[in-house]
């Protein structure tokens, strides 16, 4: 666990070292998640640091040296999926694919993915019996999307229940709400893998 103190002078508000301090040890953090914290601009303080810190979510986020495993029956949309995710950095990523369950189950052990691009309606697994196989594995959990072509609210709430971390229904997908998703779990995984 990574932790740090700051000192804070006698009217509440941390140093500027402490501030430039913060910064580093969170863009160090990111780092070693294989993210990269992209900043420009001077610090007038606290509430930059604070707004630093959201930015660290938002678009700034730059994720690189991933590996992501699709795992869809449909060959259109794993290539749309591949598209939009390699539009979300000039890093490499690594991108894998299966048609199956079965088969991306196996992938996920075989390579150990940082995220899962999960289709609700596969040949030989639902989505829900993937997420159950895949917490019985022995391996860490990877963040998984749920893309489905159907709006169900109840497989949404099943699927999160189960471990994913967002559901996408596919007629509704774009390139930014795609990008926008992904960034968002992949920033929540690498501020978890702090605590």
């Amino acid at each position: 666990m990574l932790s740090s103190s700051y000192e804070r002078s006698d009217d509440g508000e941390r140093s500027d070292d402490d501030i430039r301090n913060r910064i580093a040890l969170s863009a160090n953090a990111l780092q070693a998640a294989g993210a990269r914290l992209v900043f420009t601009g001077e610090l007038q303080g606290d509430n930059d640091a604070s707004q630093l810190e959201t930015e660290m979510l938002s678009n700034r986020l730059e994720i690189g040296g991933y590996t992501v495993l699709i795992v869809d029956d449909s060959e259109t949309d794993r290539a749309t999926y591949q598209r939009f995710t390699k539009a979300i950095s000039a890093e490499p990523l690594r991108i894998i694919e299966s048609e199956s369950g079965e088969d991306g189950l196996a992938l996920c052990q075989q390579h150990q993915p940082d995220l899962i691009l999960l289709d609700y309606r596969l040949p030989d697994l639902d989505g829900l019996e993937f997420l159950k196989a895949l917490q019985e594995l022995a391996m860490p959990m990877p963040p998984v999307i749920m893309l489905t072509g159907e709006g169900n609210e109840k497989v949404a709430v099943d699927a999160m229940k189960f471990g994913a971390r967002d559901y996408l229904v596919k007629g509704d997908i774009t390139a930014e709400s795609f990008i926008q998703v992904i960034r968002r779990v992949l920033g929540q995984q690498a501020l978890q893998q702090l605590a």
